[in-house]
């Protein structure tokens, strides 16, 4: 319930704040994109990529223990955080102080940290909360540095880095889904971690990344009317290497099937298509 809790009251107070500066959606969108890519990536490297397994994050709302500190994770990463940064954002643009408000933002996230583990929330194996307190602080401060741009939105970010983030973020949350947020279903295992969420989680995130990194590459130069066959072409490209790794053993179904992997690889392309042209049609009348 804790984990509930916390998104109940950073959403109530990120309303409030997105009222009263007068949030646009892009504004809004751009915060979610840019803080949940660094987070996630964050979280997933402590997580699971690290020989030693730096902390858990139990929700206490799952009986597989597995999934239940994978849903702790996207609540953390999915919801708490982005709506931190929103109310960060918000701060860092009428204070004048940008460094007081990062000293005090690190150790106020810091002792969230802390009662999280009191309470049984966090589970701490090789890590200190002292390491939060520095990542905490150095990443506020970045934030500060960027806020007037996203709040008033001349676009903080390259287009391109935004166009990975977009297709990170709407590939990630239904890869969360079916692997391990509702009851694995579906999971790579090519055997380059002992672990198997951890071996699930860096092939899916690594896949996106690169399709990402593809669109990132190829949008910008692909005339507007031609940009649907290209976001449809790479969802195909990577249907098929989806198959070909399920021919291989590398991608196995639990209560999944071929129609199931389709819909799961055509969603981000065609979500992240039109998020492209909403954004890059309202870039054009900035200019």
């Amino acid at each position: 319930m804790f984990y509930l809790l916390l998104a109940t009251f950073f959403l109530i107070w990120a309303i409030i704040v997105i009222k009263k500066g007068q949030f646009t959606w892009h504004s809004i969108l751009s915060i979610y994109v840019i803080t949940n890519i660094v987070v996630d990536h964050g979280d997933e490297i402590f997580d699971y990529w690290f020989y030693k397994k730096c902390y858990d994050l139990p929700a206490h709302l799952l009986k597989n223990p597995a999934a239940d500190s994978y849903l702790g994770l996207v609540f953390s990463d999915g919801v708490i955080f982005p709506l931190i940064a929103i109310i960060f954002c918000y701060y860092a643009t009428i204070w004048r102080h940008p460094w007081l408000l990062s000293i005090i933002g690190a150790p106020f996230m810091a002792l969230i940290e802390v009662a999280l583990d009191k309470t049984g929330f966090m589970v701490c194996y090789h890590w200190s909360h002292w390491f939060t307190l520095v990542i905490t602080f150095i990443s506020f401060r970045i934030l500060a540095h960027y806020a007037h741009r996203f709040i008033y939105y001349s676009p903080p970010v390259s287009y391109r880095f935004w166009l990975v983030g977009v297709i990170y973020v709407s590939s990630d949350w239904p890869g969360y889904l079916v692997s391990w947020g509702t009851g694995q279903f579906a999971l790579y295992r090519p055997h380059l971690f002992v672990n198997p969420v951890s071996d699930d989680r860096f092939t899916d995130l690594m896949l996106t990344t690169i399709l990402g990194i593809c669109l990132a590459y190829f949008a910008p130069k692909v005339r507007k009317q031609f940009k649907p066959f290209l976001f449809l072409g790479l969802s195909v490209c990577w249907i098929t290497f989806a198959f070909w790794m399920y021919s291989r053993g590398m991608l196995i179904y639990n209560h999944w099937s071929h129609i199931g992997t389709i819909a799961r690889y055509l969603e981000p392309c065609i979500l992240a298509y039109f998020i492209d042209r909403w954004e890059t049609n309202y870039l054009s009348t900035l200019h």
